[in-house]
């Protein structure tokens, strides 16, 4: 049980920052865009 919480938690927490990842490579292609353009 302990083994499951604890894979769940790395999941989650893995999960949390893919999605950090992608919405700052978003942030920094759009402020890109907006310096160049």
């Amino acid at each position: 049980m302990l083994i499951s919480i604890i894979d769940l938690q790395s999941n989650s927490a893995w999960w949390l920052c893919s999605l950090f990842l992608s919405n700052y490579l978003f942030l920094l292609s759009y402020l890109l865009r907006l310096i160049f353009v």
